[in-house]
């Protein structure tokens, strides 16, 4: 039995390693200098870096400190901070000096262990390999997850089905080892998505009150015990972050208005890359709106659900199994009744909550603190996914048992797998090079020479609207190799005097923005024509000369460099 559940679980690694270098196709073969975008691939990039940084000088007193958003003190905590994927990281970055292969390679992960995750939820509740290992194939490669490729941490979703995982184990055997196991995979899967972390505290709560309610643990001292453990944990190690969190939200403002919530036409929407529905799912995608689950897999989930309703009336009604019906609590049918009564219970919330303040997360963002601040709520469409996994597997354990003949199993299993696969396929997966150290712009490679760290403010700003990504992040990247401050930044929010310097460029006069600028103790100011119109910059970099507070250290390619006396 030992041996086959190993072959089972290499097997699995085995798939979904292919499968990720599949679905990914050509990410895997370029992961030394591509990315997914210009955007949030490279905050990503740079956030894994600085934080790789902190843990390896143990600089844990300045922990949430950047060089990002002069003067802010806490930049780190305007986003994801993904301590488990900076460790993971680190290594990569000391041995390749390469922090986009190290992106690159932690995303990868994030594809292969959440797909295990799901396998070993899906393999305890069937008992079965090809079912545990469709659920992983859906739960991960989803075109959700697709769409999601820029954001690591909401890839990074392998202890949402392990927590469920060890949740039934513990209540099947009250074991600490499987609370333990839970309380430990909570506190990871915190760190790496603060998103899910919140997530978590609802679907693992349902879950909690279910069981103890249904097997009466409340009436056990051991579970309280346990359950305190819990407590005593989240505050000592998640604490200290949800604080510093928090106190940055009532010093920043952090409050979002929710601005992707899904409609219900999104469930019909893919990824423009995605082979089969990409063009023809446009009418129904909106930003952060790529919920289609494949039609596959909701008809497998709906023939589970079917079949167990009618399985478990029939039997209750048969005279051949009248017996059992009364002793339903070690019945077969009703054991597999309940589990999928509750993912569906699961998979119901998942779509409402991902609906936002139109549905029941309209309680969570007025009246429980931390949940302002979700912006993207379609993604509770996590769970929505990760219960039609499981529901799948089931559907598919279901139609296998009604098929006798071994080889017949076998053609079916592989044509499901296949077209599940295909209706996920979104490759060749579109990529953006970036420049490395050695290659990239001249003015970063002066300042890389430079011993004194400076304070630099990078000009144009973006307007609102105009993809301050695109432009902002490439910026953060290539000062992970110059090591100076900088005043620019692109987060999950913008700092205070960044705003204020954007919003007075374009209103008040030269004079006045360099009298402004000297407050923040800004030092060099980059000026890059590459991004002006052609006529704009010969005028602008003349009106510079003309200020008298500004000298001009030299030209590098379309970028100026100036000081700021």
């Amino acid at each position: 039995m030992i041996k086959k559940r190993n072959f089972q679980f290499l097997l699995a690694i085995l798939f979904y390693l292919i499968l990720t270098v599949f679905m990914t196709y050509p990410l895997t073969f370029r992961a030394n200098n591509y990315v997914r975008d210009f955007g949030d691939s490279l905050l990503n990039t740079w956030i894994l870096s600085t934080v790789a940084d902190k843990i390896a000088g143990f600089k844990f007193k300045t922990f949430f400190s950047a060089n990002i958003f002069y003067p802010e003190e806490r930049p780190l905590l305007y986003s994801e901070i993904l301590i488990p994927q900076a460790i993971l990281a680190l290594p990569i970055i000391k041995i390749t000096k390469n922090p986009i292969l190290a992106h690159n390679l932690i995303l990868l992960i994030a594809f292969l262990t959440s797909a295990l995750g799901m396998f070993f939820l899906a393999h305890y509740l069937t008992r079965q390999l090809w079912p545990a290992l469709m659920a992983g194939l859906i739960f991960a490669f989803s075109p959700f997850m697709i769409a999601h490729t820029f954001q690591v941490q909401v890839i990074s979703a392998a202890g949402l089905p392990l927590s469920f995982l060890f949740l039934h184990r513990y209540f099947q055997s009250g074991r600490f080892l499987d609370w333990l196991s839970f309380v430990l995979t909570y506190i990871v899967q915190s760190l790496a998505n603060l998103y899910y972390a919140l997530f978590m505290i609802i679907f693992c709560g349902i879950f909690i009150i279910i069981e103890v309610l249904d097997k009466k643990r409340y009436r056990q001292k051991d579970f309280w015990v346990h359950f305190l453990f819990f407590i005593f944990c989240f505050i000592l190690i998640l604490g200290p972050v949800f604080m510093a969190y928090a106190g940055q939200q009532a010093k920043a403002g952090f409050e979002r208005t929710i601005g992707a919530q899904a409609v219900l036409v999104n469930y019909l929407a893919t990824p423009r890359i995605n082979r089969l529905y990409g063009e023809w799912s446009t009418r129904f995608r909106h930003p952060e709106g790529e919920l289609f689950p494949g039609f596959l897999v909701f008809g497998l989930a709906m023939f589970c659900l079917i079949s167990t309703v009618s399985i478990l009336i029939s039997s209750q009604f048969n005279q051949k199994y009248r017996g059992l019906g009364r002793n339903w609590r070690n019945n077969e049918e009703n054991l597999s009744f309940k589990l999928v009564i509750f993912y569906f219970l699961i998979l119901i919330l998942g779509v409402l909550f991902s609906f936002g303040t139109k549905g029941p997360f309209y309680f969570w963002y007025h009246f429980v603190p931390g949940y302002k601040a979700i912006r993207a709520v379609s993604r509770f469409h996590i769970y929505t996914m990760l219960a039609l996994a499981v529901l799948s597997a089931f559907g598919l354990d279901k139609l296998l048992f009604l098929i006798r003949k071994t080889s017949l199993k076998s053609f079916l299993v592989m044509v499901i797998l296949g077209l599940i696969i295909l209706e996920y396929l979104s490759i060749p997966m579109p990529l953006r090079r970036i420049n490395g150290p050695e290659d990239m712009p001249q003015v970063y490679q002066e300042l890389k020479r430079w011993p004194e760290k400076k304070v630099i403010l990078e000009l144009p700003l973006p307007e609102p609207g105009s993809g301050i990504a695109r432009v902002e992040a490439p910026r953060m990247y290539y000062s992970l190799f110059h090591g100076h401050f900088l005043v620019n930044g692109y987060s999950g929010f913008f700092s205070p005097s960044y705003l204020q310097i954007r919003e007075k460029l374009y209103r008040q006069s030269l004079e006045e923005n360099i009298c402004f600028w000297r407050e923040l103790e800004i030092n060099l100011i980059i000026l890059h024509c590459a991004e002006l119109a052609p006529e704009d910059c010969p005028k602008l970099i003349e009106n510079l000369n003309k200020s008298g507070q500004l000298v001009l250290i030299g030209q590098f390619g379309r970028d100026f460099l100036f000081s700021l006396l």
